[in-house]
């Protein structure tokens, strides 16, 4: 009785340490699993919580700044007395530095002795490349001839920021350096440009290496100014080697074809480089190169300018009985009535004038006097150097009647 008593005992309490075996780890796994959720629900909620705290975080007064075009204003800084000091303009300052700033958005307006009211934007990087864009104004606000057909036009060039930086310059002069850049001055088939003022110089400087054309060769520029060099060392004083030999910002070119002493302060006509002629029986005057020879016979009617090294310049006038008008006139020459409209231009003292296919004659008509047409022509002689473009030039763009 004792012995079935002792092993009813022990079947029990084998069954309690079995039923103990069995359910105290899975009372152990609850608990960690219980705690292995808690832990991933509360990174769920530090993650959740961190994302909605930096969506949330308000975007700064200095970013909104950044992201938007900073408008630097407006500036006469090329032509102003304070020209060559560049830290003291404001305007330039603020491009520059934001071009300093990783080509952060900007714009300045820029008023020249040719241009009223050109635009500069500074438009932001693409691949490390500034983007920087000229907006030039409208025909009414653009004096210098050459760039009359440029109105309303852009060109938009790329400079490497690395480039930029390397040039080690003050923010305005950096700015005043990627302006210039921008001028047609400084450009070159090979130029990072596009935009409509690019492809119209670029169809401007194919027409001119047209017109010049097998039999002529270009005369030797080595500054690259639009002078050659026969003219800086023999007409203008100016130098061969420097682009802008007044340290003015303006290549010597450029003042010539302007009428501006390339040498120095003021206009050709008081540098004592150049003379007046005055034709008194048909009543103009032009600028002329002062050493050159004057031939003045023919009553007047043909006016001949020797260069003395190998070329001149000619001026002949016509009577127009009929009083046409220049295109009317020219088109009974047998040139096309389109020809003559996509070429009719206008001198620097409001002239009509048209060139002759080959670029060296020029015919000049007073809009306001009908009755004679003035006849312009360069001639380079056996060399068939063209040594004397520019001069040529000077000679249609100075012209004027009496009554002006």
């Amino acid at each position: 009785m004792v012995i079935v008593i002792f092993g009813v005992l022990v079947l029990l309490a084998g069954t309690v340490l079995l039923m103990w075996y069995i359910f105290k780890p899975q009372s152990f796994n609850t608990t960690e699993q219980t705690q292995t959720g808690n832990n991933v629900e509360n990174v769920l909620e530090e993650e959740q919580s961190g994302q909605t705290q930096e969506e949330q975080t308000p975007v700064t007064e200095n970013e909104e700044k950044d992201t938007a075009e900073k408008v630097c204003g407006q500036t006469d800084f090329f032509i102003s007395e304070s020209a060559g000091d560049y830290e003291s303009n404001a305007a330039l300052v603020c491009v520059g530095e934001r071009l300093l700033d990783d080509c952060l958005r900007a714009s300045v307006t820029f008023d020249t002795t040719a241009l009223q009211g050109v635009r500069m934007s500074v438009l932001g990087l693409r691949q490390d490349e500034c983007l920087v864009q000229l907006t030039y104004p409208s025909v009414d606000s653009i004096s210098d001839l050459a760039l009359k057909d440029y109105a309303n036009s852009y060109i938009r060039c790329s400079y490497n920021k690395n480039d930029l930086a390397a040039l080690n310059y003050q923010p305005a002069r950096l700015a005043a350096y990627v302006y210039e850049q921008n001028t047609f001055d400084n450009l070159s088939e090979n130029s990072a440009c596009e935009g409509t003022a690019f492809t119209l110089w670029q169809e401007r400087d194919s027409r001119t290496q047209e017109n010049v054309g097998s039999a002529f060769i270009s005369g030797v520029d080595t500054d690259g100014d639009g002078l050659s060099d026969v003219e800086e060392n023999t007409v203008f004083a100016s130098s061969a080697d420097t682009a802008d030999t007044d340290n003015d910002n303006y290549s010597d070119g450029t003042e010539v074809l302007n009428l501006y002493n390339p040498a120095g302060n003021g206009l050709l006509q008081d540098s004592g480089l150049v003379g007046v002629y005055d034709n008194s029986v048909y009543g103009y005057s032009l600028l002329y190169p002062k050493n050159w020879r004057m031939e003045d016979e023919a009553n007047s009617n043909n006016v001949i300018f020797f260069s003395g090294v190998g070329g001149f310049i000619q001026v002949i006038t016509q009577d127009n009985e009929k009083n046409l008008s220049l295109s009317e006139w020219y088109t009974d020459l047998n040139a096309s009535v389109a020809e003559v409209k996509n070429s009719t231009k206008v001198t620097l003292n409001g002239f009509e004038f048209l060139y002759s296919p080959d670029g060296l004659t020029a015919y000049i008509v007073d809009p306001k006097n009908l009755s004679n047409i003035y006849v312009v022509t360069y001639s380079p002689e056996q060399s068939n150097r063209l040594d004397f473009m520019a001069t040529f030039t000077m000679f249609i763009n100075s012209m004027t009647m009496a009554q002006q």
